[in-house]
């Protein structure tokens, strides 16, 4: 299954209900799931791999013990530190 930034439109309590539901759904019925978001926190906070993107190419691979320990801080630091 494909999200594209599906909980974009969405108030901050709505897209949490949204991606908890979604991963009872993924797990319960072992689904294969990729999530494009520009949120962050669901980025770290769902899943079990993280790839950052810019202008089309990977910047991070992420698997999932990295991603288990990166912080918010750590995140917008190694993926975004290019950028300034």
């Amino acid at each position: 299954m494909l999200f594209d930034q599906h909980t974009s439109p969405l108030d901050l309590t709505v897209a949490e209900k949204l991606m908890q539901l979604m991963r009872e759904k993924i797990t319960t019925h072992n689904l294969t799931a990729i999530i494009c978001t520009h949120n962050l926190d669901h980025a770290l906070g769902y899943g079990n791999r993280l790839i950052a993107l810019y202008e089309g190419k990977i910047v991070r691979d992420y698997c999932s013990r990295e991603k288990e320990m990166l912080s918010l801080e750590q995140i917008r630091k190694e993926c975004y530190q290019d950028l300034d």
